[in-house]
């Protein structure tokens, strides 16, 4: 990848970034001085970032034992380096639900983060990887390269997009490498250092297309939770063949060492999370069937009906038309 492609992204200004408040906090996260009062001060500047922070705090996705009244109680519950992750993503959805790229449908891709975001965080916590509830925030922002190129390039990207295969994102980036000189994920790990993310969580965003030629082997746990994430969003957002889908998904659960009783337990939490959470960020989602209707409904369809090969997993699936 060609630190100077990112530079020249960067200096279109125009990269999906946070908000004046959000910026103050990135900055607040750096100085080793700063207080939970410093951050509730800076937050509180902003009341409607400030409810949505309190709303999230209180719900499910990090359950808290007692009510969090305060952003200064918020900051110590979940800590301040995940509360102003938080406050990122809450920005950049609320600034960017839409845009100039015909090709790019953008309520279909905050799902699909989404989804990702929810599967990453149950999948990290399953196989207590490291960075805890950094997960979350690691999986919404992990395609943010693709919301990037749709802002800065709308007509050339949309081009882009409709040249790939649906569902093909190995193929998305190697037309976005060509075009551009970095592809998505590498964008994306470029932007989340930016904003102060660990080391390892960007370099597992960079891989997350490529995890079986990371070196060492043992390093490749990190990208494939986002690997596996992304195959768990398609199925919740309907994107592909639901027998390929969740045959994939308990695939790669199983490489990562989740068995399949496991997983389907995993997905059902992971299904009803995505609608609550979907809620907080005003995000589109919708009914999803259990783990059981879904198995069934794939074993079903594979005994009656002629299917496509089963992809490679590092293909990953991508919505490619709303089902929200």
């Amino acid at each position: 990848m060609s630190a100077t492609a990112y530079d020249a992204i960067r200096q279109t200004g125009r990269l999906p970034s946070p908000t004046g408040v959000v910026i103050e906090l990135l900055r607040l996260a750096r100085d080793e001085l700063s207080t939970a009062r410093h951050i509730g001060s800076v937050v509180e500047k902003d009341p409607a970032l400030t409810a949505r922070l309190l709303r999230a705090a209180n719900s499910p996705m990090f359950g808290q034992c007692r009510q969090v009244a305060s952003v200064d109680q918020a900051v110590l519950l979940l800590g301040r380096s995940e509360m102003m992750r938080l406050a990122l993503c809450f920005s950049l959805i609320s600034s960017h639900r839409g845009g100039a790229c015909r090709r790019f449908n953008y309520d279909l891709y905050w799902s699909d983060s989404l989804g990702r975001a929810v599967a990453a965080r149950f999948l990290a916590q399953t196989l207590h990887a490291a960075h805890g509830d950094e997960w979350f925030t690691a999986g919404l922002l992990s395609q943010i390269g693709r919301l990037a190129l749709a802002t800065v390039y709308s007509k050339s990207y949309a081009s882009i997009v409709s040249k790939a295969p649906p569902g093909r994102l190995d193929h998305l980036a190697a037309l976005e490498s060509a075009e551009y000189g970095i592809d998505h994920c590498e964008l994306a790990a470029e932007m989340m250092r930016s904003w102060n993310f660990p080391v390892a969580l960007t370099d597992a965003v960079r891989d997350q297309l490529s995890s079986e030629s990371v070196t060492p082997p043992e390093s490749a746990q990190l990208p494939r939770i986002l690997e596996c994430s992304g195959l768990v969003a398609a199925i919740l957002t309907g994107a592909g063949p639901i027998q390929n889908g969740w045959t994939l998904a308990l695939l790669n659960a199983n490489r990562l060492g989740v068995s399949p009783d496991a997983f389907r337990s995993l997905f059902d939490q992971i299904r009803l999370q995505w609608r609550d959470t979907g809620e907080i960020l005003s995000v589109k989602t919708r009914d999803v069937p259990s783990s059981t209707d879904l198995e069934q409904e794939a074993a079903e369809i594979l005994a009656i009906e002629p299917h496509d090969a089963i992809p490679s997993s590092r293909q990953s699936l991508e919505p490619e038309q709303a089902h929200v």
